[in-house]
């Protein structure tokens, strides 16, 4: 099989609110309005959509949309103010990585995560040559 991208699919009660927190304050590229759902794109072929017709169903835990960037404490800094923090910056050692975490206007959890690991990035630059 020959898989061009993925979508993962969540529910919201409110697409303006949420298209007004993925487009405008995260800057996601809207890739496809719907209507009743909407598509952003996260990453090139990972796209995030986020739908009315679909429940809203989450703990802290589950799901979970990670974003993976090498400036985290900027992200923070830009985006503390306008969200429920759950976690501020800190290295995680068990995972080596640098992350926090906050509520987006659904309450689904966002992680912002800077892999520490040298083997990660150099496998990242390798898929993209």
């Amino acid at each position: 099989m020959n898989y061009t991208d993925l979508i993962t699919f969540y529910g919201t009660k409110d697409i303006e609110a949420t298209t007004a927190f993925y487009q405008d304050l995260l800057g996601l590229r809207l890739a496809s309005d719907q209507g009743k759902c909407r598509i952003f794109e996260v990453a090139p072929h990972a796209l995030a959509a986020f739908c009315e017709h679909l429940d809203v169903t989450h703990s802290l835990k589950s799901p979970l949309l990670t974003f993976v960037l090498d400036d985290i404490d900027g992200c923070f800094a830009k985006l503390k103010d306008h969200c429920e923090v759950v976690e501020p910056p800190k290295r995680n050692d068990q995972f080596n990585l640098y992350h926090f975490f906050i509520l987006d206007n659904n309450g689904y959890t966002l992680e912002f995560q800077k892999f520490l690991d040298p083997d990660w990035n150099q496998l990242r630059a390798a898929d993209s040559q």
